[in-house]
């Protein structure tokens, strides 16, 4: 054998030796980490608080008469897309 036929098989076995880094990930990955955290936390109370003052100024809207219903449906989407949120990113993956 060559050189370089000798540093290919060793490199071969050598990579074959190394664990996979899909099987060394936590149960559960998909929502893990960071991002998870960010998304869990802002699920929790923030984004409550937030879609509470949007329905709040649509309340408000209505009262004073000066709403549009495609404003209603952009705040009822986006509070649905915000809790919904999980769910919506485990279809697109």
């Amino acid at each position: 054998m060559t050189l370089s036929r000798q540093r290919a098989a060793a490199i071969a076995v050598a990579l074959l030796l190394v664990p996979m880094a899909a099987h060394a990930q936590a149960v559960g990955g998909g929502g893990s980490g960071l991002l998870g955290g960010v998304l869990t936390w802002l699920q929790g109370g923030v984004i409550t608080n937030v879609a509470t003052l949007a329905v709040i100024a649509v309340g408000a809207s209505m009262f004073f008469l000066r709403f549009h219903f495609v404003t209603i449906l952009a705040v009822c989407a986006g509070v649905w897309v915000m809790f919904n949120a999980s769910t919506i990113i485990g279809y697109l993956q």
